[in-house]
């Protein structure tokens, strides 16, 4: 049985675990496995382990993962991600503008990050989602996460963008709420 790992190019709209669906109905194979979700609306890198190499995976879950983000100022979403419905919409005064680059840069570094209720992190084996669907909000204790640098930041209106290089386990969606 072949065993090694793809590197996917997941497009918006579907989740990690259909990349592994689809894989494994392409290729025959059942054990099959990826290396940290990425949400449904978001693009990037997938890399799915086959077989054997499954096993390796935790080893890329911990490495640095770089991200590109893209965000509005005065909204807030029950998600807190552009596909949740607005809860809250405040008025963006210029201060809140001139400030938002220092602001930005101001998380690289260490600190405490909540696991949003609206992630893939489970509890008692079930996705944290899954209980905010239902109405049921999990507070898990925080986690250290490390933001190693932010680059090209951008700002037009409202809308700010930027790269950003993170450990292991750092939800944007915490940082850009």
């Amino acid at each position: 049985m072949k065993s090694g790992f793809l590197v996917i190019n997941k497009p918006k709209g579907i989740t990690s675990h259909d990349v592994v669906s689809i894989i494994r109905k392409k290729l025959g194979i059942r054990k099959i496995g990826h290396a940290g979700t990425l949400d449904p609306f978001a693009t990037g890198v997938l890399v799915v382990g086959i077989n054997k190499a499954t096993r390796l995976l935790e080893f890329f879950q911990t490495e640095k993962k770089t991200y590109y983000v893209k965000a509005e100022l005065g909204i807030v979403t029950d998600t807190f991600d552009i596909e949740g419905k607005v809860q809250e919409k405040n008025e963006v005064t210029q201060q809140h503008i001139s400030n938002l680059k220092d602001i930005c840069f101001s998380f690289v570094g260490e600190y405490l990050q909540v696991p949003p209720a609206y992630s893939a992190k489970k509890y008692k084996g079930k996705k944290l989602y899954e209980y905010a669907r239902e109405g049921k909000i999990i507070n898990l204790p925080p986690k250290k996460v490390k933001i190693y640098q932010l680059s090209n930041f951008s700002q037009e209106g409202q809308e700010f963008s930027f790269n950003v290089e993170v450990s292991s386990g750092t939800y944007i969606r915490s940082l850009i709420m």
